[in-house]
């Protein structure tokens, strides 16, 4: 019998017995298993119902334990995905015929238009959803339980949440920290509903802590202007204020903008810092 322990779910403690058509009766420790070993993908034409327990080898009917030694397996199981997991936090939704990885949130709901499960009240419907793939390395989410996705709230765009993280920069003047915005890879739209008001009067406070601290001076900025186009609302601004970082769009006051063209003399400390990091690409 197989006593492999899986690599996709280490902490299970069970193995699934298939009733797939091509393979009858084989042990494999997870779905996942399955269909890296076989040519072929698992069946799911019929239901999950047995299991093996690595404790004592029994195999008896799928469940959080074991029917004769009583120990207990896993936290979660799906006849219908053939999935045994140990992450208590999933769930199954029917329209997408999958099981998620993660709990459900009071603002969660199954989206009819793009096909798929979102997590944020401010949902934007995207013709780009429709297809099942995430919007990064184009391959579907719909067969990746380990790989949870992660929603434009302004944008609307899915993602795998490991291809998101992957694509934010890290914050350039603090570079063991994140950035301050969580921008969508491909539309460049900010990721969630930011509070903009506070968001400015905070990057305004450390441009004063700089200049108390020496590393800028008044006379550096006063004089600089620049233009800006906001990644969220698509509109321009005209000499808008330098501010080193992040300048306030005037339309919408969104942070998430971009550097077009600077007015005034600038330093090229100032403006090698500001190209690197901010300018529109």
């Amino acid at each position: 019998m197989l006593k492999e322990h899986c690599i996709h779910y280490p902490e299970i403690h069970a193995n699934i017995i298939t009733q797939c058509k091509q393979c009858p009766q084989k042990t494999f420790a997870c779905k996942k298993c399955h269909d890296e070993k076989q040519d072929h993908p698992l069946d799911k034409s019929q239901p999950l119902q047995n299991m093996q327990c690595t404790f004592c080898d029994h195999i008896g009917p799928v469940g959080f334990s074991c029917a004769q030694c009583k120990q207990k397996v896993c936290v979660y199981f799906c006849t219908l995905c053939h999935l045994i997991s140990d992450n208590e936090q999933c769930f199954h939704c029917d329209p997408c015929g999958i099981c998620w990885n993660g709990k459900t949130m009071p603002q969660h709901r199954h989206c009819e238009t793009c096909d798929i499960c979102v997590f944020s009240e401010h949902h934007q419907c995207q013709v780009q959803n429709t297809n099942g793939n995430c919007c990064v390395c184009h391959e579907s989410w719909k067969h990746d339980f380990g790989n949870s996705i992660v929603h434009g709230g302004v944008c609307g765009h899915f993602m795998h949440n490991q291809c998101f993280y992957k694509s934010i920069l890290p914050n350039p003047f603090r570079p063991d920290q994140q950035n301050y915005f969580e921008k969508c890879p491909c539309c460049h739209k900010s990721m969630r509903l930011y509070d903009h008001e506070k968001i400015n009067e905070h990057l305004n406070e450390m441009v004063a802590h700089l200049v108390s601290k020496e590393l800028l001076t008044w006379n550096e900025l006063k004089n600089i202007q620049v233009n800006i186009e906001c990644n969220d609302c698509e509109k321009k601004s005209e000499n808008v204020p330098y501010r080193l970082f992040y300048h306030g769009c005037e339309h919408c006051h969104s942070c998430n903008t971009s550097i077009l063209k600077y007015h005034g003399d600038i330093s090229e400390d100032l403006l090698q810092l500001s190209s690197l990091a901010f300018s529109k690409s």
